[in-house]
């Protein structure tokens, strides 16, 4: 899931935005680092609630990545979706694995 922002990321590199990059590089990591305290200090730290939290930040980072890019860009955030399409591009990408 980590992946889901660097859209956000690439473009803002590609427009220069280099604060509006610094912010969206930190805000999973504050979120983890700051969950990561808390259960540390109330000694509950098991694998299951790491991942739970990585998986939140990641999901964080997407959902308040986009809303800061789209408040400082200005820009519509559209997602296109074309199944066909997709369909398409996935068997070509399956075909070139085999050979």
């Amino acid at each position: 899931m980590i992946y889901f922002s660097t859209p956000l990321k690439q473009t803002a590199i590609g427009m220069e935005r280099f604060k509006l990059l610094a912010y969206l590089s930190v805000i999973s990591n504050i979120m983890r680092a700051g969950a990561l305290i808390v259960l540390a200090f109330m000694h509950c730290i098991t694998l299951q609630n790491v991942i739970i939290i990585f998986i939140s930040g990641d999901l964080l980072e997407l959902a308040i990545g986009a809303w800061i890019f789209r408040q400082s860009t200005r820009l519509p955030l559209i997602i296109k979706w074309d199944k066909p399409r997709y369909i398409t591009l996935l068997k070509n990408h399956c075909r070139s694995l085999v050979w």
